[in-house]
């Protein structure tokens, strides 16, 4: 059992150096993604202030920063969910190299049926239970982090989209409608 001491070490000290480099990287924290600003863009008419296409801009703005903020959690819940259940198969490791036992010299015919005391086992079996669910529960939410980035930058591109058809808008009817199609793709989102 001093291999399973061992690797149960090794798992342990391989989770400590992954959490410090995903900690030390950042790398499922991203920052929102940047919109065109509007700049000079359609000046506003009686019917459509400019006031109005700001205030949709910037709603449409604090939804792809909502999306992408709900998306980093999603993220760092998958990161947490991933360590523990690694933590979990390490713990599994170690107990079993500690407590475990190496089978006696069997003579043919008869059955070792030496092992785990009760306690033990059931500790090895509400811990592995535990790993199964954080790998579970960490996948969903590593993937829901995912596509959750994915809808803000699709959110960006919208803005961008709509922030570029308001600036070439000749009319107060192109802008409205750039703008309505922008709200509504977003709210879909």
């Amino acid at each position: 059992m001093v291999f399973a001491r061992y690797l149960g070490t090794m798992l342990a000290v391989g989770l400590v150096i992954w959490i410090t480099l995903s900690l030390w990287s950042h790398e499922n924290w991203r920052t929102a993604p940047e919109v065109m600003d509007l700049g000079e863009a359609f000046e506003g008419t009686a019917q459509l202030p400019k006031e109005e296409i700001e205030q949709r801009w910037n709603q449409a703005r604090e939804r792809m920063v909502a999306i992408n903020e709900r998306g980093r959690w999603f993220s760092v819940s998958g990161d947490l969910c991933s360590w523990f259940a690694f933590a979990c198969t390490a713990a599994i490791t170690l107990i079993a190299g500690y407590y475990g036992r190496v089978p006696a010299a069997v003579s043919a015919g008869t059955t070792d049926t030496g092992g785990l005391s009760q306690g033990t086992t059931r500790t090895i079996a509400f811990v592995a239970a535990l790993g199964a669910v954080l790998t579970a529960g960490g996948s969903l939410a590593a993937n829901r982090g995912n596509d959750d980035y994915d809808r803000a930058d699709k959110a960006r591109d919208l803005i961008n989209q709509a922030v570029k058809a308001v600036q070439d808008a000749a009319t107060e009817r192109e802008a409205r409608d750039a703008l309505d199609e922008m709200v509504l793709k977003i709210t879909r989102l």
